[in-house]
């Protein structure tokens, strides 16, 4: 009997896993730029905290003497212009991702980034039993590298499996010239962005195809892709799911002890 339970503990907890990510991946599909604003919002909300915490173990360790005034000033600064950074950064890499007006993209790119989101709260909980981890810093400060790389490795398969359409270099250089509109309304801005983001990657990928061969190009294009800045809007979100289901989990596993 004890085991039932514990299955079905177990399946509610990925139930509720899998819903968290889907409704991540439902905002970003259906309100783009309310995903982009929110993200902001929540890296500026949670991050000056961690980084003000952060920034008060490492000051010791790199500064000799008692935390002065001014060190402590030079903290609150640093926290600040940190967290202004990756909340800019984390709606751009949002804005970069979900930009552009083709339906069927923007599917395939709320799917991948409800994949990531669900394999980082996955890890943040494996992370939080094994190790003892504590899922809101660990993951602040630790996920957006490895969810990024996910993220873009995923966009790679897609590319290859067919569900992404992409472009030649030199067509996404003369589409951004000729077919630049002069006044653009909301749906032209947002596929402008997107095809910014193609044009770069484009140019990073005939740059590593020109200076380490073609045999190296799926591996390079994963990891110096604009993609890979996704792990700053991926992370967060994996964090505040990540951080729910555990505070469940604990309340439950301490009234059951």
């Amino acid at each position: 009997m004890e085991w039932c339970v514990y299955f079905l503990w177990s399946l509610l907890l990925l139930l509720l896993e899998v819903v968290g990510a889907l409704a991540v991946g439902y905002l970003a599909y259906i309100a783009p730029l309310v995903f982009v604003g929110l993200t902001s919002a929540l890296v500026l909300v949670m991050g000056f905290t961690l980084e003000w915490q952060r920034l008060q173990h490492e000051f010791p360790y790199f500064f000799a003497g008692a935390l002065s005034w001014r060190k402590r000033l030079m903290i609150v600064l640093s926290a600040m212009f940190e967290t202004v950074g990756k909340a800019l950064m984390a709606g751009f890499a949002a804005l970069l991702a979900f930009g552009g007006t083709d339906p069927d993209r923007a599917i395939v790119f709320a799917v991948l980034l409800v994949v990531c989101v669900f394999a980082g709260t996955g890890l943040l909980r494996r992370a939080y039993w094994s190790f003892g981890a504590r899922p809101l810093r660990w993951g602040y400060f630790r996920l957006v590298v490895p969810l990024g790389i996910l993220f873009s490795a995923l966009v790679q398969v897609a590319l290859v499996g067919g569900y992404l359409e992409t472009s030649l270099f030199q067509e996404m250089a003369l589409s951004f010239v000729f077919e630049l509109p002069v006044r653009a309304n909301y749906e032209q801005v947002m596929e402008l962005i997107f095809q910014v983001r193609q044009l770069v990657d484009g140019l990073l990928t005939s740059l590593i195809v020109q200076l380490i061969g073609s045999e190296w190009l799926v591996p390079a294009s994963i990891l110096i892709s604009l993609n890979v800045l996704s792990g700053f809007f991926v992370a967060i979100y994996a964090v505040i799911v990540g951080e729910v289901l555990l505070r469940i989990e604990s309340k439950v596993v301490e009234k059951g002890a």
